[in-house]
């Protein structure tokens, strides 16, 4: 079985009304990877925040973010492409990975969520709809340029997945010659007042494993937005699979309203009982990408 990686969702767009610990600031996301990384995670996802929460898309506060990240530790950089907040030119959605690059600060990892989605949220009490026109536009042709640019700038795509029929969507692409193997995918559950993807249950899960493309080279981690993946992680680490956590997806109150590297601490523990190690970045960069951690970087 595949050492266990554990990928850190940092903030997303979420604010501190239910969790003080969401890291927004380059300098916060700086401090917040290095110890996720020193707790034992291996990958670490975030969103450019503004010092207020507000999402912050300049090129100067991402460059500042990742350059804190990697000042810090050793931990994979998995950056945003913020494209439901940019608009879905294609161009414009690459270009912050472009400039990364030209700044010597090229991340590991950047989002490719395979197909268009419904964004919209529930009310915080279930009976209405908060917005109603919120579509995450991915059409095939924009999915095409976009793998095809990461290649070329060298930045392996994570691979998310909102529902099993993208599945089939994978299998098509890299049967074209779009995806290098391994495909990382990132199976995605939802609950709560998020409802775009399957349920955050052993059933939302299995449908998505009992579809996995037989042939195809993969990896998969799992995350899981609007509740907590805690109960959860031990089905995934016993199949398997690999772990997407953090305060990005849930503030989980009810655990304590721990810090990321908290919650990776728990999965952590998770893994330790199921006898499974638990991999570092290196052994990341070497599963998924066939490289050692010093050329990925390169």
């Amino acid at each position: 079985m595949e050492k266990l990686i554990i990928e850190v969702c940092a903030n997303e767009y979420e604010m501190r009304d239910d969790n003080p610990h969401v890291p927004w600031t380059p300098e916060e996301l700086g401090a917040d990877a290095a110890a996720c990384r020193a707790a034992g995670a291996a990958v670490y996802h975030f969103h450019p925040r503004a010092a207020d929460g507000a999402a912050d898309l300049t090129h100067e506060t991402l460059r500042s973010a990742v350059r804190n990240i990697r000042d810090g530790s050793d931990i994979l950089v998995h950056t945003s492409l913020s494209a439901n907040r940019q608009g879905t030119d294609r161009a414009v959605r690459l270009d912050p990975l472009r400039r990364l690059g030209d700044d010597g600060l090229r991340p590991d990892f950047a989002p490719l969520d395979m197909g268009s989605s419904n964004m919209d949220l529930l009310t915080r009490d279930g009976r209405d709809f908060e917005t109603t026109e919120a579509v995450y536009v991915n059409s095939t042709g924009t999915l095409r340029y976009l793998a095809d640019g990461m290649r070329e700038l060298g930045v392996k795509p994570n691979l998310t997945i909102w529902n099993a029929a993208q599945l089939r969507f994978v299998e098509i692409l890299h049967g074209m010659g779009h995806f290098d193997a391994p495909c990382w995918l990132h199976l995605a559950l939802s609950e709560g007042r998020a409802f775009s993807c399957h349920p955050g249950t052993r059933a939302g899960l299995e449908a998505y494993l009992t579809l996995l493309p037989e042939g195809l080279p993969l990896s998969w981690a799992v995350r899981l937005v609007g509740a907590s993946i805690l109960d959860l992680a031990p089905h995934i680490i016993e199949r398997g699979g690999h772990v997407a956590i953090g305060l990005g997806d849930y503030h989980h109150t009810e655990d304590g309203a721990p810090s990321n590297a908290e919650l990776v601490q728990r999965v952590i523990d998770m893994a330790r009982t199921a006898g499974r190690e638990v991999a570092t970045p290196e052994d990341a960069a070497e599963l998924l990408t066939g490289a050692r951690r010093a050329e990925v970087a390169r």
